[in-house]
């Protein structure tokens, strides 16, 4: 039985890294929009400084209250006058990776995760940067003081050059060597990488107490008379090198948690996991999407609120969400989702399109497992109470084999008119692009079915510093209990290399029924080539008996 269709028309092909960029750091605080002290935290520039110590209790910390108190003893170790008010080291920190971040994101750079920000970050701003032949800043200041936390030298790697562009080079330029407190003119080079950010060629030691900014170096007498003093302001370099400042081994405990703080959400989680006659009338349901992130699993949670079922007039934007994430088997508390912008509503709620299902969106890397969810709306003026219970289990995408994220059907994907700040969490976007999950897997005729997922660790090419694999999407449609292809072929895009596919499909013409789509990349480049696969269901309003059905990935 065939079908005629429209053929598929790829609407997104960009680097893996446009994923990961700056838009996908979270967190904030009193001192900078980045130091939330949640679960995120250790993902966002704070990373640079983390010592395997440090990062390893800080990811046996179980709740926000033991984290909020070991971000406090972090920031304590590394502030340069502890009986001044406030830590000039953290505030120098903060507003470089901002500038970092904002400076480095041409052509699919990594902002402060780009070798550029790491050591802009690091060593403080260059007096001059160099491109090629040409001069492209000299409106950098120099560095100096707490204006770069620490310094000294160690390890990137190189990378390829991107496929298909020339390769650019850059370089940074320091008339005071910032490593060692010399006069004397350092020069880094940079190089263009194939995921549009740049390398560093030379080596640093990244995990040096230096750049840890756990250690500083001494002032000679000399310097001292001169009143100069500080990584980059002067001083001169010790003979050897410099000790780190001690670290007690209790200031890596995890600390005792303070009580929860009370807000609308932790009471409203509270309540239904307490009550013994909850009469919830609210449905929910929550779609969970995964792809890799720079460290763990990036997990997107989008909570599905049915409309019909909530006092006629209700505003989307005053219900009461909450949410937890806890150990599958011991039943405690990992992740929180206690404060008012932990989920964030999807602008097409009010519009007037929008049906029956209110979307929210909250999104936090969680590790690798399986865990128990409980998920919780209230509407404030009627009362009216939601529940979910369900498991989830998060994928690891941290081995470097051939494998897929799981796949998106979704609602729409369109690039963003303008890109969010890089310190906010912004729901409903993954690098540049708004991708909204379509949360029951059921469309109708005429309407387009949009897809979405990311290949990780295909094979590159030496010679093109490229990859290449081969897409092939079936499309079934089960007749009496029988899955036959729709126009009797599979879809075939060969010889790609973008790392992140998205397509639209129009829907025309094609009948009332259930579906599934299937999904096979071939990486050409692997010897033998390698295959990997996943297969989504999905439904065409007015079949008898269509039920929802969630996306699943294999592979």
């Amino acid at each position: 039985m065939r079908h005629a269709f429209a053929p598929a028309r790829p609407i997104l092909f960009l680097s893996l890294v446009a994923l990961l960029s700056p838009a996908r750091v979270f967190a904030a605080a009193a001192a900078d929009s980045w130091d939330v002290p949640d679960a995120k935290w250790r993902s966002g520039p704070v990373k640079l400084l983390l010592t395997r110590e440090e990062d390893q209790a800080y990811k046996k910390l179980k709740t926000d209250e033991e984290r909020a108190s070991f971000v406090e003893a972090f920031w304590a170790r590394r502030d340069p006058s502890p009986d001044s008010p406030g830590n000039e080291y953290r505030e120098a920190f903060y507003r470089l990776s901002r500038e970092a971040a904002a400076r480095f994101t041409d052509e699919g750079g990594k902002g402060w995760q780009d070798d550029r920000g790491k050591v802009f970050i690091l060593l403080g701003p260059p007096d001059d940067i160099q491109q090629e032949a040409g001069l492209i800043g000299s409106d950098a200041t120099s560095s100096s003081g707490f204006d770069s936390p620490a310094a000294t030298a160690g390890g990137g790697t190189a990378a390829e050059a991107r496929p298909q562009t020339p390769t650019k080079r850059l370089k940074f330029i320091y008339f005071k060597n910032p490593l060692s407190g010399k006069n004397d003119r350092l020069e880094l080079d940079f190089r263009s990488d194939m995921t549009g950010g740049y390398t560093l060629e030379q080596k640093l030691d990244w995990n040096h107490p230096f750049l840890k900014g756990l250690a500083r170096l001494p002032k000679p007498a000399a310097a001292a008379k001169e009143g100069a003093g500080g990584v980059g302001a002067g001083a001169s370099p010790s003979p050897a090198a410099p000790a780190p400042r001690p670290v007690p081994a209790e200031a890596l405990a995890p600390p005792a948690p303070p009580p929860v703080e009370v807000t609308p959400q932790s009471e409203l989680m509270q309540s239904v996991r307490t009550a013994t006659d909850l009469q919830a009338t609210v449905p929910l349901d929550v779609t969970t999407n995964f792809y890799k992130a720079s460290s763990g699993t990036f997990a997107t949670l989008t909570l599905e609120v049915k409309r019909s079922a909530l006092p006629a007039g209700v505003d989307p934007a005053s219900l009461v969400l909450a949410a937890e994430i806890l150990d599958l088997q011991t039943g405690e508390s990992l992740h929180r989702f206690f404060k008012a912008d932990s989920f964030g509503a999807y602008d097409g709620n009010t519009g007037p399109a929008a049906g029956d299902v209110l979307l929210y969106q909250s999104e936090r890397p969680i590790n690798p497992g399986k865990y128990k969810t409980i998920f919780a709306v209230k509407d404030p003026n009627s009362h009216a109470i939601g529940k979910l219970e369900k498991e989830i289990e998060v994928p690891s995408f941290e081995s470097g084999s051939f494998q897929l994220s799981t796949v998106t059907l979704a609602r729409k994907i369109e690039p963003l008119v303008t890109a969010p700040p890089a310190d906010k969490l912004v729901p409903f976007v993954l690098g540049a692009f708004n991708v909204v999950p379509r949360p029951d897997n059921v469309y109708k005729e005429g309407e387009e079915l949009s897809f979405y997922f990311q290949i990780y660790g295909p094979t590159i090419d030496p010679v093109t510093n490229a990859a290449r694999v081969d897409l092939s999407y079936t499309f079934e449609k089960n007749v009496a209990g029988q899955w036959r292809v729709v126009s009797g072929r599979p879809v075939l895009t060969p010889g790609q290399s973008g790392l992140v596919q998205a397509f639209s499909l129009p829907l025309r013409g094609w009948p009332p029924g259930e579906y599934r789509l299937s999904i096979k990349v071939t990486d050409t480049k692997a010897s033998p080539p390698k295959e990997v696969t996943s297969v989504v269901p999905f439904s065409i309003a007015g079949a008898p008996g269509a039920a929802k059905s969630k996306t699943k990935s294999k592979g």
